[in-house]
C-alpha cells in the first residue's frame, strides 16, 4: 500500500471513529437525561427503549 493510500485509510478511519464517538456520546447524554428526569420508572423504561430503537436504526450492525 502506498503512503498516500495509508493516509487516506487513516483519515477515513478517524472520521468514522469520530462519527461513532459523537453518536454514542449523544445517545449516552439522552439516556442520562432520562435517568435524571422526574419521570416514573415505567416512563423512563419506555423512553430508554425509544432511544435504544433510534440507536439500532442509526447504527446498523452487519448481519442483523
Amino acid at each position: 500500500m502506498l503512503a498516500t493510500e495509508k493516509e487516506l485509510v487513516e483519515i477515513v478511519a478517524q472520521e468514522l471513529a469520530a462519527g461513532i464517538d459523537a453518536a454514542l456520546g449523544g445517545w449516552m447524554e439522552d439516556l442520562q437525561d432520562v435517568l435524571d428526569s422526574p419521570l416514573s420508572d415505567p416512563a423512563k423504561l419506555s423512553a430508554i427503549q425509544s432511544i435504544v430503537n433510534v440507536c439500532k436504526r442509526e447504527l446498523p450492525v452487519p448481519g442483523r
